[in-house]
């Protein structure tokens, strides 16, 4: 099988914090034998690839992610009309020029948008893993929840990162949809004892579904009455917006912002929080959170998605409402105040969000449809 796999994001480089789950999931697919080709958007800060596999098509907007824009302005719709466009003009080139034989969407917009159009065009076979924002985020929304619901009616298969997120889609297709985890290679990393609890750490996209104004608001209530310290990891949107609001709630002499980091400093300040905050407005399984879990730190996390359920099944840390810094700031306070232990790396949470397992159940999966028929000519018959 040639696997072509289109994603809104790949990684560059090991440094490259962009989805790098992509990269393992794929690399764990090239250990099994099965030859994977990767269509995904070119962005300006990213390098020239080494692996002569990846496609990298340009685009007019490719200073942000597209997953970044804001669609309240217009010349943003723009921008996404131009990402569609370009990204039709080259799926099919890509499809033909490096023999794909099956593809698989990461998120169902708009990477779907892709695979459905090779699949009308050229009769491949797709099919869709969705990863929370395509759903939480789109699945709603009129024109894109449309969109949303042919990329998922016209797939083989349908897989979600989140038991939440599965049952959603289910409900919204009335079909199948197994869970995938979007996980990470487990390495070995030291866990470092925690000798103080008043040390916070935020890792993620800088947008406002991921809460960080609340995390901010919350932590200028814990600022006030208790010595503490916050760590904010990551790009987005409001990047620019950050270091503005944090001088505005006077946090400024304890608040860090750090920017986009790379892989092993974000491994760094990691082991050395006292905890994790996920704050998040809609969430599957976020990446943070099983990062944390390799580190041996524990989270304070909302209740979204698979969030409340796997942080209290597995006795990671502390569940909050969302959207809620007063809680939020209550729940820093206690775990400033108890001093208490969590062993998140013993929680058996690594056993369920295992990358060999994701590859293993991926392959399995469409395994067993393709050998119950045959599947396409191949591509050269077919162009003539």
């Amino acid at each position: 099988m040639r696997l072509g796999i289109v994603t809104n994001r790949y990684p560059v480089g090991p440094n490259d914090t962009a989805s790098p789950f992509v990269k393992d999931f794929v690399s764990a697919l090239r250990e099994r034998k099965t030859s994977v080709s990767i269509f995904t958007p070119a962005y300006l800060i990213d390098k020239i690839d080494d692996d002569p596999e990846v496609f990298r098509f340009p685009w007019a907007g490719s200073a942000v992610p597209i997953g970044s824009l804001d669609f309240r302005s217009p010349v943003n719709w723009y921008k996404l009309a131009n990402f569609l466009y370009c990204g039709r003009k080259a799926a099919v080139p890509f499809a033909i020029n490096y023999d794909v034989d099956y593809l698989l969407a990461l998120w169902a917009l708009p990477s779907g948008y892709f695979a459905r159009y090779i699949s009308q065009r050229m009769g491949i076979p797709y099919s869709v893993w969705c990863l929370g924002s395509d759903i939480y985020r789109w699945a709603d929304k009129p024109v894109f929840g449309l969109l949303t619901r042919q990329v998922l009616y016209g797939a083989d298969h349908l897989f979600g990162d989140g038991f939440d997120l599965c049952q959603k889609v289910e409900m919204l297709t009335g079909r199948e949809c197994p869970f995938l985890p979007s996980a990470r290679r487990r390495d070995q990393r030291t866990i470092l004892p925690k000798a103080e609890f008043n040390r916070f750490f935020y890792l993620g996209r800088l947008e406002r579904e991921k809460g960080i104004e609340d995390l901010l608001i919350a932590f200028s209530y814990v600022a006030k009455r208790r010595s503490a310290v916050l760590e904010i990891a990551g790009g987005g949107s409001l990047a620019k917006q950050l270091p503005k609001r944090i001088e505005e709630l006077k946090i400024d002499d304890s608040t860090r912002f750090l920017g986009r980091i790379s892989e092993k400093e974000a491994a760094t300040h990691l082991r050395r929080a006292s905890c994790v905050i996920i704050p998040s407005h809609s969430d599957s399984i976020p990446l943070v959170l099983t990062e944390a879990v390799c580190c041996g730190t524990p989270v304070i996390a909302t209740d979204v998605g698979d969030l409340g359920y796997l942080v209290r099944k597995f006795n990671l840390g502390k569940v909050v409402p969302p959207r809620d810094p007063k809680v939020l700031a209550q729940a820093m306070f206690e775990f400033i105040e108890e001093k208490r232990n969590f062993d998140p790396a013993a929680s058996g949470l690594l056993e369920l969000l295992d990358v060999n397992r994701a590859a293993d159940d991926f392959l399995k999966r469409i395994g067993r449809q393709r050998s119950s028929r045959e599947l396409r000519a191949p591509l050269k018959s077919l162009i003539g």
